[in-house]
C-alpha cells in the first residue's frame, strides 16, 4: 500500500461514515506486490490502476447514495430529517444546522440511549485525539437544543449526564 493512502485511510475512513470517498491513485504510485518493485519512474499519473475495480467502486457510492439506508431518516418530538441530504424540518419548517451541529446530530442519533462522553464526540465528530476544552461540545448541544427541542431548557431528547457526557433519547 502506498505510503501516503496508509498515512490518510484512518481520515479517509472518517470521512466515509459521513458521505462517498471515492480515492484514484495513480497506477504509478501503487507498489507491485506480484514482483515487490517499486513504482515505475515514467509512468504518467494518469494511467490508473485497474479500471474495472475503479467503476465497479464508484457504482456502489452511487447505489449507496440512491438507495438510502432505512436508518438514514430519522424522526423524534417533532423533528423528522434525512442523513444523507442533510434536511431537517421541525413540525414542517426547515431547520438550518451548521455542518458541526450536524455532524454532531447524525452521531448522536447513530447512537441511541448510550452515554457518549464529550473525549468521544470531539474524537469521532471533531477529529481530535486530544482537545484542551471540552465546552465546545456543551456549545454544540446547547444550539442543537434550541433548535431541535420544544422546551430547550427541560430537554426531552439531548439529555446531559453530569461529568460524564450527553445521552440522546429519541
Amino acid at each position: 500500500m502506498n505510503s501516503w493512502l496508509r498515512y490518510q485511510l484512518p481520515a479517509l475512513l472518517k470521512l466515509s461514515r459521513f458521505f462517498p470517498v471515492i480515492v484514484l491513485v495513480p497506477k504509478s504510485a501503487v507498489q507491485d506486490e506480484a514482483t515487490e518493485k517499486g513504482p515505475a519512474p515514467n509512468r504518467s499519473a494518469t494511467d490508473l490502476t485497474d479500471t474495472i475495480n475503479v467503476c465497479l467502486q464508484m457504482d456502489a457510492a452511487n447505489a449507496r447514495l440512491k438507495n438510502s439506508n432505512p436508518t438514514d431518516t430519522f424522526e423524534f418530538g417533532g423533528v423528522k430529517g434525512c442523513l444523507s441530504t442533510m434536511e431537517i424540518h421541525r413540525n414542517g419548517r426547515p431547520v438550518t444546522l451548521t455542518s458541526q451541529e450536524f455532524k454532531t446530530l447524525a452521531y448522536l442519533i447513530r447512537n441511541p440511549r448510550r452515554v457518549i462522553s464529550r473525549d468521544e464526540l470531539l474524537n469521532e465528530v471533531w477529529g481530535y485525539e486530544s482537545y484542551p476544552c471540552t465546552r465546545t461540545v456543551d456549545n454544540h448541544i446547547l444550539r442543537l437544543r434550541k433548535k431541535l427541542e420544544p422546551e430547550p431548557a427541560h430537554p426531552k431528547h439531548f439529555h446531559t449526564v453530569h461529568r460524564t457526557g450527553y445521552r440522546f433519547l429519541p
